[in-house]
């Protein structure tokens, strides 16, 4: 975020302030080590607080938890995730206070999903459902019921 210059914790400026809890932002760096680009930063507007998000993740992506704001002049209540495409400055503004998490980073790769299994791996889903098939999973405590894989009831 441009909009930001400070140095204490938590960061404020322009009616708006952020935790930073990993990733960079703002010239600041989380201390909480990443294996890759990460930005999760806890961000609270005033009412008429605006910034500039500076955009520098692959992926990002902005939830409104409490109020609204308003992205590249688009509103988004509360509940909403708005992914912010590609990297650039995005102008964001709250006429209400407003609380919001930033998160992004790099692509992960490519995920496979097939119902509970989720891997990098194709082959490792097959391998997860020939092992359920064979009850190769440990059964949850107090509960013996099988659930069939989808498609296999």
């Amino acid at each position: 975020m441009s909009y930001f210059k400070c140095e204490e914790a938590p960061c404020r400026d322009g009616g708006v302030r952020f935790r930073l809890i990993m990733g960079e932002l703002a010239g600041r760096t989380s201390p909480v080590k990443t294996f890759s680009r990460t930005l999760y930063a806890d961000l609270s507007f005033d009412a008429g607080g605006q910034a500039d998000l500076d955009v520098t993740e692959s992926e990002t992506a902005i939830y409104v938890a409490d109020g609204e704001l308003q992205i590249d002049n688009a509103p988004v209540p509360a509940g909403v995730m708005v992914v912010l495409g590609g990297e650039g400055t995005v102008p964001v503004h709250a006429s209400t206070a407003t609380r919001a998490l930033l998160i992004g980073g790099d692509p992960l790769g490519e995920r496979h999903l097939f119902w509970n299994f989720v891997s990098d791996s194709a082959k490792r889903i097959e391998r997860a459902k020939q092992d359920w098939r064979d009850g190769g999973f440990a059964p949850v405590p107090d509960d013996d019921e099988y659930i069939p894989l989808p498609g296999e009831e």
